[in-house]
């Protein structure tokens, strides 16, 4: 949706092309020609309509009693090839029409009213929803994963440095190019044939089904990668896991931390209570070793590999809720809700659903919706600019392999 307000509206939305298809004139194709035309003053009060729309140069348009309704989409901007400029955005919703004359009463041409759509859905509070079935594009899993992979990408190592090129010269196989970070790039790729490895994690290996799905649900081994129960104190009263790995980094350890949860009860559907508590550190352990391996042995590949898919556990262990046993809502006090079921299996069944169960997709999701994503890289970006660089590298070699030298570019070689 082209979302308009009074911060941003632009005179350049004058002479912009839009198209609408009305249940009266069918296909409209026409031109904003006026913001904010006053259409009649009766009694000290003005009625403005937010756009008016005729005619494109030497055509006509023909709208009718029945228009109402109908909604006008911004056309796509000549040239531009990615982003939301290059795609029909919902702008306004027509709600009456006027006809003009010529001054000798001959020539006449109708024009369209509107009111724009940003505006209409803020005063009936009501989000535009696209398909039931279709995730929403701003969320943690588009923007986060693949904004973070692409600024590291950008800042690792010195400027000029062989490190450098190799991860810019690889960027599209470990994320996207950072404006191309939206809806029409990011829709569908867990089903494509190939995805960028910063997010091969969520998209590839914790699907249930597919290449390279690691197994269903309930049974994917690759879930526990994820997260990290570390703040729950043990029924003893001893410290968590946030104390214990504050207080030493020698408590990193796996023995550690299966003592620690071994100390509760095990979760439904496990066997001990290290079962389901989370392995997140251990992974990035795990693949930074296999960095470390591969640059010995000046595999770049395999070396490239486990750097993007890397990006992503770091990213989730920033999460405030992938570190908690909160993770889904406080399990010892649960926020339930009677919910009649009125569609499905379930039709016509009542039960008591556990709504706390969904903070983490609130957190993730819910949130961002109120967030562009935009704005979430702008000012990832501004923040960049105030921190000293990573000097990791220094453009020089470790261990046998540079990582760096004729850097090789994989894009979009194979499937992930």
């Amino acid at each position: 949706m082209a979302d308009l307000s009074t911060q941003n509206i632009s005179l350049d939305l004058v002479n912009t092309d839009v198209s609408a298809y009305g249940a009266a004139s069918h296909e409209m194709r026409g031109r904003i020609w006026a913001l904010f035309y006053r259409y009649g003053a009766t009694g000290g009060f003005e009625y403005v309509s937010d756009i008016l729309i005729g005619p494109r140069p030497h055509k006509t348009l023909a709208t009718h009693h029945g228009d109402s309704g109908t909604l006008w989409v911004l056309d796509p901007l000549p040239g531009v090839t990615k982003g939301a400029p290059s795609t029909y955005r919902p702008l306004a919703v027509q709600w009456g029409g006027q006809v003009f004359t010529d001054e000798n009463g001959n020539q006449r041409k109708s024009f369209a009213l509107g009111t724009l759509l940003s505006t209409v859905c803020h005063k009936l509070e009501v989000t535009p929803v696209r398909l039931w079935s279709f995730e929403l594009p701003e969320y943690w899993g588009t923007f986060g994963h693949f904004t973070i992979a692409n600024m590291a990408c950008t800042i690792v190592g010195k400027a000029g440095s062989k490190v450098r090129e190799f991860f810019e010269n690889n960027l599209l196989n470990i994320t996207f190019q950072i404006d191309d970070i939206s809806v029409e790039t990011t829709k569908g790729l867990s089903k494509g044939r190939f995805v960028p490895l910063a997010d091969v994690p969520d998209l590839v290996w914790k699907m249930p089904s597919g290449i390279g799905s690691r197994g269903p649900r309930g049974h994917n081994p690759e879930a526990p990668n994820h997260f990290a129960d570390m703040d729950q104190v043990p029924p003893d009263g001893s410290p968590d896991l946030l104390s214990l790995c504050k207080t030493s980094a020698n408590n990193v350890d796996p023995d550690v931390w299966i003592t620690y949860a071994n100390k509760f009860p095990p979760k439904p559907g496990d066997k001990t209570g290290a079962d389901g508590m989370g392995l997140l550190p251990f992974r990035v352990w795990q693949l930074y070793d296999a960095m470390v391996d591969a640059l010995g042995k000046g595999l770049k590949d395999d070396f490239l590999c486990a750097a993007g898919t890397l990006a992503h556990y770091v990213g989730d262990s920033c999460q405030p809720l992938h570190i908690s046993y909160l993770h889904h809502g406080d399990p010892d006090n649960p926020v339930t809700k009677t919910v009649t079921h009125t569609r499905g299996k379930k039709a016509g069944t009542t039960e008591e659903v556990n709504v706390s169960a969904n903070v983490h997709e609130d957190y993730e999701q819910t949130m961002f919706q109120k967030d562009t994503g935009v704005t979430v890289k702008a000012q990832l970006q501004e923040r960049l600019k105030t921190l000293p660089r990573n000097s990791c590298g220094g453009g020089e070699s470790r261990g046998r392999g540079d990582g760096g030298a004729d850097a090789v570019d994989l894009r979009r070689t194979a499937p992930a």
